[in-house]
């Protein structure tokens, strides 16, 4: 019986770690995640209008428009897995 039980708790670990990888990878999370990076990236466009005002054109280049390239990076990263 015990080889039974032994098995049963690796056949469930694998279970949770099958169903935890599903969830993470699924269409709705992803699209979730695009969302709030999105969000994220208004955000910021808002805050380099406060500091610049709305005809920066290719002012200096912030802290700010880095970060908003790597979101767009992370973005199209994650529309590929979709």
């Amino acid at each position: 019986m015990e080889i039974i039980d032994v098995v049963t708790v690796i056949g469930a670990a694998a279970a949770v770690i099958g169903t935890v990888f599903a969830i993470r990878n699924s269409k709705g999370i992803i699209l979730r995640r695009i969302d709030r990076m999105e969000f994220q990236i208004r955000k910021l466009e808002h805050a380099l209008v406060v500091k610049y005002g709305l005809n920066r054109g290719l002012g200096p280049l912030d802290p700010l428009d880095e970060k908003i390239a790597k979101l767009r990076n992370q973005i199209m990263e994650l529309r590929r897995r979709i």
